[in-house]
Parts: structure tokens; C-alpha cells; sequence
């Protein structure tokens, strides 16, 4: 990717999710009953994806975006295992990036 490294925004994430409890918390049942389990580290990684031939063998950018934004997003979580956030980078183009990020509400 031009002129563009992903280790800062990695880096940035990484340490928002060691700041904040919940972003590092997994539930598991015991005994039936839903608990809790906060780690220490929980794996985090950043998805990249260049779709970049697809939007010029399709032409539809808008509709190729949102096809794939919609995929992302429909995505279920596992909270057995955490992270109960998501972040992918999607290349457009040699310039430009879409950032997707979506957080759990379960």
C-alpha cells in the first residue's frame, strides 16, 4: 500500500483494547449460567482486503462497498473467544482505504 503502513493504526488498537476491560472480556457458561472472563491480552488483528480488480472489473464502487460492508457487518461474533471488535481495511484503490469497524451490542 503506497506510501502507507498499517502498524500505527494496529499499534492504536492494541492499545485501546489493553486499556479497556471489555474489549478484552469473553463469555463462557458454567453451570448453565453466562459468565464473564476478562484476559489479560485477547488477539486482535486488523484485516486488510484489496478489492481494488474488483471495482474496476465491476465498475459499481458504491455497490461493491456496501456488498461488502454488509458482509462485514453480518459477521457474527464468537464471544467464547473474543475480540468483541473487528476492524478491516479495505483498498480501493493504490490511494485510498475504507475502514470498517464494528463492535459486538450482544
Amino acid at each position: 500500500m503506497a506510501n502507507w503502513t498499517r502498524t500505527p493504526l494496529l499499534k492504536t488498537f492494541q492499545t485501546i483494547i489493553s486499556r479497556h476491560e471489555i474489549l478484552r472480556t469473553t463469555f463462557q457458561v458454567v453451570a448453565g449460567e453466562p459468565r464473564q472472563q476478562v484476559h489479560e491480552e485477547i488477539g486482535f488483528k486488523l484485516e486488510e482486503e484489496d478489492i481494488s480488480a474488483s471495482i474496476c472489473l465491476t465498475g459499481n464502487r458504491e455497490s461493491l462497498i456496501r456488498h461488502y460492508a454488509a458482509t462485514e457487518f453480518s459477521r457474527p461474533f464468537n464471544l467464547h473467544e473474543g475480540p468483541l471488535l473487528r476492524a478491516k481495511l479495505l483498498k480501493l484503490d493504490a490511494r485510498q482505504h475504507l475502514f470498517l469497524l464494528r463492535c459486538t451490542t450482544s
